[in-house]
């Protein structure tokens, strides 16, 4: 039995809870990798080599607690540092559990994740969100992140009293990475939730303005007089902060170098650095956020109970409830439309009047500026990028929508667009031209367009694999089988390559099924997975370049990132590639294939719960200054990057404290709560931001500003 302390301190014992808490684990286990036990304060504690190949799916280490567990009651975080010793980026997570019947990474677990470079060290940090038990209400739907206070809500929680193990596990199992666990202990005094009285009935549970009855923090609305003192307040904020005074009125450098100017956004390499260039010539770098405008719905259907006052039935209220104008796709709710309501447009009739959309317009790209933000992202109401003024440059998402899909696929959001059928991109002309038609196409605060979000591309023989699996009349997979068919000529040649049996090129169209592993197989279905690439990539670009000839090209927004066939396909088409980079920060961040071209970030955010919501989404941080904190991290990380021309931030508003219809997140993620009322901690960091973004991004390795 391996015995080991972990965050050893100087005098190598554990220290009390006003300090920190060192944790000590009596067993080791190694899962798809070889572990050696150090001690020593000069040399790591754990060292991990993953194996390749590994029939472990995430290879790591785990670290089994003491006795019954550790108690870490007293303390309000886990803090955990690894240092990458292998040769390429590391991909790692830290997970802590408490017991359970099953663990399925998210209930009874807490969660953290970074990308390491070579020869670099991370702190993972996981507050520790734990179970409490107050109250048994009904059950609880269309809510993504469900109230500590209710009986059984398990996703992102702890029994912070009873610990029973750590995991450190690498996602990549088709490499082999070396890391060091360095430190790892238990800090910071636990500071409990306030709550309402055990006696209180838990329904309702929602005041009228939307936000969580049973919690107070600061900043909650209380009254409408408060909404009206909101402006007066904000007003004079505003006044005070104008805004970076470098910036031109498209936002780009006034103090920097001029170039050519072409009258539209363009991209250059300037000093090993790419850059985006502004209409007039100026040096350009998008500090953008998403979704300014969108206004959520939250579901009312099944769960009236929930509300303090079903202010929907008022006829001031009453347009902004609706039927879900599709099919929730994941929850309670999945594959039904319930009856919707909006608290975020009922409190902007309330602050602003009658004419609130107007004012609530006009008001975003003063708060822009203000705040230190030069661009307006995706899901952005055409009456904000399009009609308010002053203007702000924005960026534009057009899809596939209805092309036909990949039977044989699978995606988060929908099944992968054939780009072999000939109705391919077909929406995307035609929402276009829809544009077209409003003047887009022509107009320079356009910086560019995405086609797509979040694909699911996969590893690099998917879309042949998926092919294989769909019917005979698959678009995608006729051109699979003429490539083979171009390739074997005889079916036979086939079978003798693939280990197949097949008995004519039409039997192979009409299988529906996988072929036994075989590097011929794996060699020929990489070919095909590059050229599906190719003409998903190319025929974008020829729809956008034929209606936007001067508009950048943007890509579809990798949900993480992709193997090399795919970022060398978007590099032959796109004028920027685009990735949703949910992690906390982009140092080491390398495009697969080790390609350089201009890479802007389409999603990134961070949240806590510390102010009345459940969910603190994809990156939780422990509170509202941790979150301003990891804001200008991450940023700050993205302008040293080379390739980096861009992030936005997802997104203005919070999601629904009780969840949005389209798939129940309830996210704190926003720069504005349901209320309208600014978070001041992360917008004085947007803003910190935004006043040096320039300079910090012109400046060289040395920290030297180039001239």
């Amino acid at each position: 039995m391996l015995s080991l302390l972990l965050g050893l301190s100087t005098t190598g014992s554990a220290v009390g809870p006003a300090d920190q808490l060192v944790l000590q684990s009596d067993r080791v286990r190694a899962t798809g990798s070889k572990v050696s036990v150090g001690g020593s304060i000069t040399s790591p504690l754990i060292a991990v080599t993953t194996l390749f190949p590994s029939k472990e799916l995430y290879p790591g280490v785990q670290l089994i607690g003491p006795g019954e567990g550790w108690d870490l009651g007293a303390y309000a975080r886990v803090s955990a540092t690894i240092r990458n010793a292998g040769g390429q980026p590391l991909s790692i997570a830290c997970r802590v559990d408490s017991p359970a019947l099953y663990h399925d990474g998210t209930r009874h677990s807490l969660n953290a994740s970074a990308i390491i470079p070579p020869g670099k060290s991370r702190t993972l940090v996981l507050p520790i969100e734990r179970l409490q038990y107050r109250a048994k209400p009904e059950a609880l739907l269309g809510m993504w992140g469900l109230p500590e206070e209710a009986f059984g809500d398990s996703r992102g929680r702890v029994d912070a009293w009873k610990i029973v193990r750590i995991l450190f596990y690498t996602p990549d199992a088709q490499h082999a990475h070396n890391f060091e666990i360095t430190d790892l202990h238990a800090e910071g005094a636990y500071q409990p939730v306030a709550e309402a009285p055990a006696t209180q009935p838990f329904f309702p549970m929602i005041d009228r303005f939307g936000q969580f009855m049973h919690r107070d923090w600061p900043g909650k609305t209380r009254d409408e007089a408060q909404l009206k003192q909101a402006i007066v307040e904000e007003s004079a904020d505003l006044a005070a902060h104008p805004g970076p005074q470098d910036w031109d009125e498209f936002g780009g450098w006034t103090k920097g170098p001029t170039h050519q100017a072409t009258g539209f956004f363009r991209t250059e390499k300037i000093d090993e650095k790419w850059w985006l260039i502004t209409p007039g010539g100026r040096l350009f770098w998008a500090h953008s956020i998403n979704a300014v405008g969108e206004h959520d719905y939250t579901p009312i259907e099944d769960r009236e109970t929930w509300f303090a006052d079903a202010i929907w039935q008022q006829p001031a209220f009453e347009p902004f409830r609706r039927q879900a104008p599709g099919k929730v796709v994941r929850g309670s709710y999945k594959d039904r439309q319930p009856r919707t309501f909006s608290f975020h447009q009922a409190n902007l009739l309330r602050k602003y009047g009658d004419d609130w959309q107007a004012r609530y317009a006009g008001l975003a790209h003063q708060r822009l500026r203000s705040w230190g933000f030069n661009a307006i992202g995706t899901w952005t109401s055409p009456d904000i990028w399009r009609d308010a003024k002053p203007r702000t440059p924005y960026f534009i998402l057009l899809d596939t929508g209805r092309s036909r899909t990949i039977d044989g696929s699978t995606g988060f959001w929908r099944k992968f667009p054939d780009p072999f059928d000939s109705n391919f991109a077909q929406d995307v002309g035609k929402k276009l031209s829809e544009l077209a038609d409003r003047g887009v196409t022509t107009d320079p605060w356009c910086i560019g367009f995405y086609v797509d979000n979040e694909n699911t591309w996969k590893h690099d023989t998917y879309l042949a694999e998926a092919s294989l699996e769909s019917p005979a009349d698959q678009p995608a997979k006729v051109a699979l089988i003429e490539q083979l068919r171009q390739k074997y000529k005889g079916i036979e040649s086939l079978n003798t390559a693939w280990g197949t049996q097949h008995e004519s090129w039409d039997a192979l169209l009409a299988h529906r099924g996988m072929p036994p592993k075989s590097d011929a197989a794996t060699a020929d279905m990489r070919i095909f997975y590059a050229a599906a690439a190719d003409a998903y990539f190319a025929k974008c670009r020829a729809v956008i370049k034929g209606l936007a000839p001067h508009h950048l090209y943007l890509g579809c927004r990798f949900p993480y990132q992709v193997n090399h066939l795919v970022t060398e396909a978007a590099k032959r088409s796109c004028d920027v590639m685009s990735v949703n980079w949910y992690q906390y920060d982009v140092t080491g961040f390398e495009v697969p294939g080790g390609l350089d071209l201009p890479l802007i970030i389409g999603e990134f955010h961070f949240g806590a719960l510390d102010r009345g919501l459940f969910h603190p989404g994809l990156k939780r941080t422990e509170n509202q200054s941790a979150r301003a904190a990891a804001y200008q991290r991450f940023v700050r990380s993205a302008l040293e990057h080379p390739n980096v021309v861009g992030t936005t931030w997802f997104k203005y508003s919070d999601e629904p404290c009780t969840g949005r219809w389209l798939d129940t997140e309830n996210y704190q993620i926003g720069f504005l709560d349901v209320c309208d009322t600014p978070y001041p901690e992360t917008v004085d960091a947007s803003r910190q931001v935004g006043q040096s973004l320039y300079d910090l991004r012109s400046a060289d390795q040395s920290g030297s500003r180039k001239p």
